[in-house]
C-alpha cells in the first residue's frame, strides 16, 4: 500500500543522499508526509467499519465458531488425559488459544482499537 511507497522513496532518498546525489531533506521526515499516513489510515479505518469488514479476520474467530471452539478444548483436555504431563498439555492448549486469540496469528496488532479486540468466554 501507500506505507510501501513511503518507505520505498524514503530507502531511494537514502541511497542518493549517501552517494552525494540527493542534499534534499529527506522525504518522509516532514509533518506532511506523517500527517498524510494518519489520513489515509483513518480513511481506511473509516471505510472498514462502513462496508462492516470482518473484525475478526487474522483471529481465532477466523475460521472457528462456537462448535469449533468446543471441538479444540475437548481436544486439548483429552491430550491431557492422555499425555505424559497434564502441565504440557495444559501449555499447549494455552499457547495455541494464545497465538490465535491474543497475537492474531502473526498480525500486527499495535495499529487496533479496543472494539477490534473480543473476549471468548
Amino acid at each position: 500500500g501507500i506505507r510501501t511507497h513511503v518507505k520505498a522513496i524514503n530507502n531511494l532518498w537514502q541511497q542518493q543522499n549517501l552517494s552525494g546525489r540527493n542534499h534534499h531533506p529527506s522525504p518522509g521526515s516532514g509533518k506532511l508526509c506523517q500527517q498524510f499516513l494518519r489520513a489515509v489510515k483513518l480513511h481506511q479505518a473509516d471505510l472498514l467499519r462502513l462496508t462492516n469488514a470482518d473484525k475478526f479476520r487474522n483471529s481465532l474467530r477466523d475460521g472457528y465458531d462456537d462448535a469449533g471452539f468446543l471441538s479444540l478444548s475437548r481436544w486439548f483436555l483429552r491430550l491431557a488425559e492422555t499425555a505424559k504431563s497434564e502441565v504440557l498439555a495444559a501449555r499447549d492448549r494455552f499457547s495455541f488459544l494464545w497465538q490465535h486469540a491474543i497475537m492474531g496469528r502473526s498480525e500486527d496488532l499495535r495499529e487496533r482499537e479496543l472494539s477490534d479486540f473480543y473476549s471468548a468466554e
